[in-house]
């Protein structure tokens, strides 16, 4: 359903009629909100039904980026920790688990980090139709998203791992490698289509030099490990509940924060127990006795400080409104102008736990990305020169001077020549 060209991006509504036969979570309110749009009243210019929904629609779009932000290092975090307590790995991990197991989770964590990037450009392709959704043999055997995909099966009550142990015997993982190896080295599949080989180092194996420690795609992780990672990317608690993630709908601002916000972090392992908790704005980890001096020197007094539940950002939330209000009675007091400590889980990360430091980079509950409009005026007068009557392989090799904006837009810009 298309409502017009906005610049260079046409802004549309797109209905899965697939994913509403299937009943999957979410599909009965985009059916009535389908219905709703085709009535013949919310076609008339006024009152602008569409222009409410799209405006609303991007209202949530900015909500669910951020809490997928928020959701992003704990998948990798999963990751981590499912090869380090995976069975399988014990005799390989053995020699490096002593004084060494710090060196040994940064040497992991690079791998961690492309097996997620892996997930997040294969959700990406599949839901912009890179990746063909339309072929059987990809779509039932080792797509991830759709009515048959690994994310559906993953997240099903009856086959889910961490639900049921029965279907914990490695089908998950097993498919992820799959896909990752089908993508590495593409497939001609005759007059049913194929698919390309990506190239470049997202898809290839690191080669492993002797006497260093084992590479993280050569490490087990475990269907349990894949199912919550794959929850964590597709699925997202909002104020209105869990809500299923559309990739179509991501911009390339939200992509490069997910990407820069994971770089920002540092990998570490935790001798003693701490608490994840927002400090004026700043998620930080500390320890039971760090977070009682802390609130010491706040002058912070009163009941227990609340977790963040509902995953409000303090530095953003002014107000307090409808239940909220009666949970605030027990917030801990704070002498200063400055927000109570809040704790954002009900209990402490347990020592021997992998963590992600959150950095002191770029804000990180946001973007500080530059005004789309401007960018893709410096992009129009820097770049397109530059790749008139070049091939896509010369434009992708020009050295252009990025002022702080993201590649991504850059790229876009290059290729829509």
């Amino acid at each position: 359903m298309v409502r017009r060209s906005e610049g260079f991006v046409a802004s549309h509504l797109e209905f899965d009629l697939d994913a509403i036969a299937g009943d999957l979570t979410g599909s009965r309110e985009a059916f009535h909100l389908l219905w709703g749009l085709l009535r013949q009243d919310a076609l008339l210019p006024a009152p602008a039904l569409l222009d409410e929904v799209v405006r609303l629609g991007r209202e949530h779009q900015v909500e669910v980026g951020a809490r997928l932000g928020q959701q992003v290092p704990g998948a990798v975090e999963r990751l981590l920790q499912g090869a380090l307590d995976h069975p399988a790995n014990q005799t390989e991990l053995a020699p490096f688990l002593g004084a060494a197991r710090r060196e040994l989770l940064e040497h992991l964590h690079a791998g961690a980090l492309r097996c997620l990037y892996r997930i997040l450009f294969v959700l990406y392709a599949e839901a912009r139709g890179l990746l063909p959704l339309d072929m059987p043999a990809y779509r039932d055997g080792c797509a991830l998203s759709g009515s048959k995909g690994l994310v559906h099966r993953a997240l099903n009550p009856a086959t889910d791992p961490r639900r049921n142990p029965l279907a914990s015997h490695g089908f998950f993982e097993a498919t992820l490698r799959a896909l990752f190896a089908l993508l590495r080295a593409g497939a001609d599949l005759g007059p049913e289509g194929r698919i390309p080989a990506y190239g470049g180092g997202l898809f290839h194996p690191q080669p492993r030099a002797v006497d260093e420690p084992p590479k993280f795609d050569d490490l087990h992780i475990g269907d349990s490990t894949v199912a919550h990672v794959l929850q964590a990317l597709t699925r997202v608690s909002t104020r209105n509940g869990l809500v299923t993630l559309s990739y179509r709908e991501l911009d390339v601002e939200q992509l490069g924060s997910l990407y820069e916000g994971l770089l920002e972090r540092s990998v570490d392992y935790l001798d003693e127990p701490v608490w994840r908790i927002r400090l004026d704005g700043d998620e930080v980890l500390v320890t039971e006795a760090q977070l009682a001096d802390l609130r010491k020197r706040r002058g912070e007094t009163g009941g227990e400080s609340l977790d963040d539940t509902d995953g409000e950002d303090d530095e953003d939330a002014e107000e307090i409104t409808g239940e909220a209000e009666e949970e605030a009675e027990e917030e801990p007091v704070a002498t200063g102008k400055k927000k109570p400590i809040r704790r954002l889980d009900s209990q402490p990360i347990s020592a021997s736990s992998v963590v992600l430091r959150p950095g002191l980079g770029r804000k990180q509950s946001g973007s500080y990305y530059t005004n789309r409009a401007f960018v893709e005026y410096l992009v129009r007068r820097a770049v397109d020169p530059l790749a008139e009557g070049k091939t896509p392989g010369q434009i992708l090799k020009l050295a252009v001077c990025d002022p702080a904006m993201g590649s991504g837009h850059f790229l876009v810009g290059a290729c829509r020549v």
